[in-house]
């Protein structure tokens, strides 16, 4: 195409745009039908590039450029392959080939990667440019999805999280395995990225899944409730010397952590109803119904595996008059120090339970008759210990215990047969303690009325 430099500056200049544009469709056809021009190829927002017949690159546009980072001559005659992630099976210039011939163009989902190394996330559309029937080139599109595919792993993993923490069958390591693989799989980088999710809370006890051992904290907040309730953090970053955490995976780690709160609320709600119904709220120790059921349950464990087991009933000796003499907070008081007593001294497989009024009631499994009076002689002495060293009461306070025995060679037995022999058998100690007081009091009495004689009979 010839130029008249006479018919002015314009004239050449759109000659000039003529040619540019006839060079582009000689060599990559496919832009006539999407851009039309070649000025457009060069402002699109595609990354748009051309490779000879070995795959090096020929072509690039400045979407291209700035996308990837490089100039324009530190890009040209790159081998296309170059610029794939490494984690992107290698294509092959034949394999390429043999598609482009059996379908016209190619679209495939890829990595690109910048002159920094990060990967971006893309669908690539490929044609061919043929000479005497061979393939001399190729024209490809590139449309960067990754802002796409951040926000498609993140409503995933939302969806994951909510159907893990909506379900009734997993206990919390289970949830915190299954979350924690939930952030992994919806982050990009997944493999250079590091999470932790931790809970400690009195109900819902501590536990801890992930790691966040040689990694930069990108992202490390408190689990709390709407109440303001802290159960723990949730954290996450990456494990190489740069942040990797999209604004987008910080706001799927909140959703996160949002729907989590609320799933431990209602776990601490049930945990807290479970504790209310078992527990009696005065002395915060097991209530009757739970250690009838402990001691059901472990009797018929007991009878099938022939061992041993004891039930200690425990009395508060002249509780009535404490009421009546010093008031109920007062005999309140009593009661709970009681049952923190009791409480300290059994094993972690018994169970005190206060069982109605000033009675407690102990269930002792596996154990020798030696053993358990052995608890009663303790009891007993802590109770004199604490008679010297309590600051609230200026009165002694004393426990009449009585117990019952469970032997498999002797045969079935029941709890209610069990619970009746050992307040039976408190109730002949409280018999004994009563004599023993009524006998002491008689003795001082005696003492008193003989000195009292004795000094008359001297005046």
């Amino acid at each position: 195409m010839g130029i008249n430099f006479q018919e002015g500056v314009e004239g050449i200049i759109e000659k000039l745009e003529a040619v540019k544009h006839q060079v582009a469709r000689s060599f990559f056809p496919e832009f006539d039908s999407w851009r039309r021009s070649a000025r457009l190829v060069e402002n699109a927002t595609e990354w748009m590039i051309m490779t000879g017949r070995e795959g090096e690159i020929t072509y690039a546009n400045d979407a291209t450029l700035k996308g990837l980072g490089y100039s324009i001559d530190e890009l040209l005659g790159k081998n296309v392959e170059s610029i794939i992630d490494k984690s992107i099976p290698t294509r092959g210039r034949n394999h390429l080939e043999e598609l482009l011939r059996e379908e016209g163009r190619v679209t495939l989902e890829t990595k690109w990667v910048t002159k920094e190394g990060k990967s971006v996330r893309g669908i690539n559309h490929i044609v061919g440019t043929y000479k005497e029937g061979g393939l001399v080139g190729t024209s490809e599109v590139f449309t960067d999805i990754s802002e796409l595919k951040e926000r498609e792993n993140e409503l995933r993993g939302q969806r994951n999280a909510l159907r893990i923490l909506s379900s009734r069958e997993y206990l919390i390591p289970q949830i915190l395995e299954k979350l924690v693989k939930v952030i992994r799989d919806s982050i990009e980088f997944s493999s250079k990225t590091g999470a932790i999710i931790e809970i400690d809370d009195p109900l819902l006890g501590a536990h801890k899944l992930g790691s966040m051992e040689n990694i930069i904290p990108e992202y490390v907040k408190k689990i709390e409730d709407l109440d303001g309730r802290t159960y723990g953090i949730i954290g996450a970053g990456s494990l190489g010397d740069q942040e990797i955490l999209s604004s987008q995976e910080h706001d799927f780690l909140d959703a996160i952590n949002s729907m989590l709160a609320h799933r431990l609320y209602e776990l601490r709600l049930i945990e807290k109803l479970k504790a209310q119904a078992i527990t009696e709220p005065l002395t915060n120790i097991n209530n009757r119904r739970y250690f009838n059921d402990t001691v059901r349950e472990e009797l018929s464990r007991a009878t099938r595996y022939k061992t041993p087991m004891a039930v200690l009933m425990i009395d508060v000796n002249r509780f009535k008059s404490i009421n009546d003499i010093y008031g109920h907070p007062t005999g309140d008081q009593v009661l709970i120090e009681v049952a923190a007593l009791l409480k300290n001294l059994i094993r972690d497989s018994d169970t005190v339970a206060r069982y109605g009024g000033d009675e407690f009631a102990i269930f002792l499994p596996q154990v020798k008759e030696w053993d358990a009076e052995a608890l009663i002689k303790r009891i007993n002495e802590e109770v004199v210990i604490r008679n010297i060293h309590n600051p609230h009461f200026s009165f002694p306070v004393t426990l009449s215990i009585g117990a019952c025995y469970h032997f498999p060679e002797k045969g079935e037995t029941s709890i209610k047969e069990m619970m009746s022999l050992a307040d039976q058998m408190m109730y002949q100690v409280k018999e004994q303690f009563h004599q023993a007081e009524k006998n002491a009091y008689l003795k001082q009495l005696h003492i008193s009325l003989t000195k009292k004689l004795a000094d008359l009979t001297t005046a």
